[in-house]
C-alpha cells in the first residue's frame, strides 16, 4: 500500500511541475511575466524516484532451508531407463492407435454422410439442350 501511495504522489509532483512549465510557456507566448513557482508540498519527483530505487534494491531476508526428511526415500524404487522407454515407447503407440481411429471414424462418417446426401437429394434432371443422344 506505501509503495502504491508513493507512486501516487511522485505522479501528482510530476503532473503539477508539468503544468508550471506550461504555465510558464505560456506566458512567455503571451508575452507576460513568468508567474512565481509555487511552494513544493511534495519531495521532488527526482528525491520520490530514488526512494523507491532504493526501497526496491534492498536485499531480501535470507530464506531459512526447509529441512527434508529423506528416511522414507529407499522405500520408492529407482527408475530404470529401460521401464521408462518402455513407457514413453507404450504411450506414443497409444496415441498412434487412438489418432488411427479418429481418423477412420471421421473417414467412415463422411462417407455415410455423403450416402445418405444423396438418397435423399437425386441428382438434377439434365436440361433438353444438355442430354446428348446416341449415336447412330
Amino acid at each position: 500500500m506505501q509503495d502504491r501511495l508513493a507512486e501516487l504522489r511522485r505522479q501528482r509532483a510530476l503532473v503539477a511541475e508539468h503544468l508550471v512549465w506550461l504555465d510558464r510557456e505560456i506566458a512567455a507566448a503571451e508575452g507576460k511575466p513568468a508567474p512565481a513557482p509555487l511552494p513544493a508540498l511534495t519531495p521532488s519527483p527526482a528525491l520520490a524516484a530514488a526512494a523507491i530505487l532504493a526501497k526496491a534494491s534492498e536485499p531480501p531476508p535470507p530464506v531459512q532451508p526447509i529441512a527434508i526428511d529423506h528416511s522414507d526415500a529407499a522405500l520408492l524404487p529407482e527408475p530404470q531407463p529401460a521401464d521408462i522407454k518402455n513407457d514413453v515407447r507404450r504411450g506414443c503407440l497409444l496415441y498412434f492407435a487412438l489418432a488411427s481411429v479418429a481418423v477412420v471414424a471421421l473417414g467412415a462418417l463422411l462417407v455415410w454422410a455423403s450416402q445418405a446426401y444423396k438418397k435423399n437429394h437425386p441428382p438434377a434432371p439434365l436440361a433438353p439442350q444438355d442430354q446428348v443422344e446416341p449415336a447412330r
